[in-house]
């Protein structure tokens, strides 16, 4: 027995055969324009005339008191309240190089103390440190030290403290990356580094021009990556 297939069943099948190879080519044709706008892209804003500023800054010591309230429901650092997120710990499981503890923070009862971290009493003052004119400055991390500190309150049971701390650490000029950008546009290197070094705290400037033969900052102030080095 011979089986006969429709032919009009046939055309649609290659009909539509035909039309799934369209897609995928059409497919293929988007993918690869698409990779070649981002090879082209790649390739322009490394061919673009790129500086790198190196600032090397004198540290200073600075000392500073802080009252604090340390509470367990925060996530982050609400600066304009004083207060900072603490943590319930046991003793045993405190990281000394993560937390601060303080003797008077700890329920020896329950083997548990109230601790807070490096990162955010940084954090808290920097934010301070911000503020100051003409100048601000910013703390250089892992240099933080509590000097001094006196319990106010302290509330385990709630999970929160008030505290007060006397603080040191060192510092450095916290010089606006944007507003220097925008100074140093386009302008010729020893010019740029004749400015920089009348800036406070600043030893010594390097500037690493790509191409290297260039002695001239680039146009376009995106262009420009300054990096500061405490001495």
């Amino acid at each position: 027995m011979f089986l006969f297939r429709d032919p009009l069943h046939c055309m649609l099948n290659q009909f539509s055969e035909i039309k799934t190879t369209s897609n995928n080519l059409r497919l293929l044709a988007t993918i690869f324009f698409l990779a070649l706008i981002f090879l082209m892209l790649i390739i322009l804003i490394n061919i673009i005339p790129s500086a790198e500023i190196v600032l090397q800054v004198n540290r200073e010591p600075y000392l500073d008191e802080l009252q604090l309230k340390l509470d367990t429901s925060l996530q982050k650092n609400l600066y304009n309240l004083e207060m900072i997120p603490a943590s319930i710990l046991k003793l045993d499981k405190i990281n000394r190089n993560q937390y601060i503890l303080i003797d008077g923070l700890i329920d020896k009862q329950k083997n548990l103390a109230l601790v807070f971290k490096y990162k955010d009493l940084n954090n808290f003052l920097n934010q301070k440190l911000s503020l100051l004119k003409p100048i601000s400055k910013k703390s250089i991390e892992g240099k933080i030290q509590i000097v001094s500190y006196e319990v106010k309150n302290f509330d385990i049971s709630n999970g929160w403290a008030l505290v007060k701390l006397l603080v040191k650490t060192e510092v450095i000029p916290n010089f606006n990356s944007q507003f220097l950008d925008e100074k140093l546009v386009n302008q010729l290197g020893s010019a740029a580094v004749g400015y920089l070094k009348i800036l406070p705290n600043v030893q010594d400037v390097k500037i690493n021009y790509w191409p290297s033969f260039l002695s001239r900052l680039p146009s376009l102030n995106w262009r420009i990556k300054i990096k500061v080095i405490p001495l």
